[in-house]
C-alpha cells in the first residue's frame, strides 16, 4: 500500500498516512461529542477500522448506542457530530443512520440504536470506541454467535413469488437487450435498462445467498467462489456482453436457488425455470 511518502521519506499531501491522520482527528472529535452528551451509552467501530486495515479509502463506520429504546437525544448527537468539521454532505436516513462527508475527504457513517441492540451488534468484528460505564463490553460479551443474515426482500413474505420474480426479471432483461440491438434512438436506453435489470437480479442474489448460508459477512469471505463468478457479470452496454452476463446470472440463479428454497421450505420451480430457458432460446433466434 502507498504510505503517502516519497523516496526521501517526506509525507506527500493527500497520501494514505495523511488521510489516516485526518480520519483519526475526526474520530477523536466525535468521541468528545459523545462525552458531552450523557445520553450516549457507548459507541463501537466496525468495518476496516475494527479489522485494523484502514487506509485513505476507508469509511469510518460507527455504531452509537443511546440509553433508551426511544433513542432520546439522537438528533442532537447527530447534529453535534456534523459540527466537528466543515462538511460537504450531512444527512439522516431511515431514522437511524447519519451520513457525513467532511471537506477533508473523511466519510463518516453513524448508526444509532438503543441498549437492546447491543447483543445483536456486528460481532465479533467490532472495536469498542467509547464505553464510559462498561455497558458495551458487558452487552457484547453476551453474544457469541455471528450476526445472522437478513432475509432478502421477498414481497410481503412470499418466498415462492420471490423466486419466480427472478424469471420475470430475466425475461425483461433479455427483451430489453434484443430491443436495444434493433438500434435507433431507443437503443441506448434499452441497453441501459437491460443492464439495470441484471444489476437488480445480482443485488438480490447476494442477500439471498447470505441468508441461505446463515451469516452476514462479506460475500467473498462467506462464499468466495460465488463472489468470483458474480464479478464476471458486469457488462458493457453492447448486445453480446449483455447476453453473456444474463446467461451467467441465470446459471448462478440455478446454482444457488435450490438451497434457498430448501431453507425457505418451498419447492424449487424446476419446470418453470426450464420454460423460461426455452423462451430465452427462442429470443436468441430473433432479431
Amino acid at each position: 500500500m502507498d504510505d503517502g511518502q516519497d523516496e526521501a521519506g517526506t509525507e506527500r499531501a493527500g497520501g494514505h498516512a495523511e488521510h489516516l491522520r485526518r480520519q483519526r482527528v475526526i474520530i477523536d472529535r466525535v468521541v468528545e461529542v459523545f462525552a458531552r452528551h450523557p445520553q450516549v451509552l457507548g459507541a463501537a467501530l466496525t468495518g476496516s477500522y475494527a479489522s485494523g486495515r484502514p487506509d485513505a479509502f476507508s469509511d469510518i463506520d460507527l455504531g452509537c448506542f443511546l440509553r433508551d429504546e426511544a433513542r432520546t437525544g439522537q438528533q442532537a448527537v447527530a447534529d453535534a457530530v456534523a459540527a466537528v468539521a466543515p462538511t460537504l454532505h450531512y444527512g439522516t436516513y431511515y431514522g437511524i443512520h447519519a451520513l457525513y462527508l467532511f471537506e477533508d475527504g473523511v466519510r463518516f457513517d453513524l448508526s444509532f440504536g438503543g441498549p437492546e441492540r447491543l447483543p445483536h451488534w456486528q460481532l465479533p468484528r467490532s472495536t469498542i470506541l467509547y464505553d464510559p460505564d462498561g455497558a458495551l463490553a458487558e452487552g457484547f460479551g453476551r453474544t457469541a454467535s455471528p450476526e445472522p443474515a437478513e432475509h432478502p426482500p421477498d414481497f410481503a413474505g412470499n418466498p415462492a413469488g420471490f423466486v419466480t420474480w427472478y424469471l420475470w426479471m430475466f425475461r425483461q432483461a433479455y427483451a430489453w437487450k434484443k430491443r436495444g440491438a434493433q438500434g435507433g434512438i431507443r437503443g441506448f436506453d434499452k441497453f441501459r435498462i437491460a443492464a439495470e435489470s441484471l444489476a437488480t437480479v445480482r443485488n438480490h442474489l447476494v442477500p439471498m445467498r447470505l441468508w441461505t448460508l446463515g451469516e452476514r459477512d462479506y460475500l467473498a469471505r462467506i462464499d468466495p467462489a460465488f463472489a468470483g463468478r458474480l464479478a464476471q457479470t458486469y457488462p458493457h452496454l453492447e448486445l453480446d456482453e449483455l447476453l453473456r452476463c444474463a446467461r451467467l446470472l441465470l446459471a448462478e440463479f440455478e446454482a444457488v436457488t435450490p438451497a434457498y428454497c430448501e431453507r425457505a421450505g418451498i419447492d424449487y420451480p424446476r419446470e418453470k425455470v426450464a420454460a423460461l430457458k426455452r423462451i430465452l432460446e427462442e429470443f436468441d433466434a430473433l432479431d
